[in-house]
């Protein structure tokens, strides 16, 4: 019960925090699209799928990651 009651205290104050300097949920994005983190996690899955196929871990990953890349070529 302290810890729920702690975390909403936190959660409260960073909230009233975010809202006093103005943070919005547009700016939050604004933030994540600057920093290309989308970019980077594929980066790093296709990275991922370049070592396996190395290996030869099997076709299933090269399947995954093709779904995967059509998935986010689509978005």
């Amino acid at each position: 019960m302290i810890k729920q009651i702690i975390f909403v205290c936190l959660v409260s104050f960073f909230a009233y925090y975010a809202g006093a300097n103005g943070l919005t949920p547009a700016k939050v994005k604004d933030w994540f699209d600057e920093r290309d983190i989308t970019q980077t996690i594929e980066d790093v899955f296709n990275k991922t799928i370049e070592i396996a196929e190395e290996k030869r871990i099997g076709l299933m990953n090269v399947i995954l990651h093709k779904l995967l890349k059509m998935y986010l070529t689509k978005r």
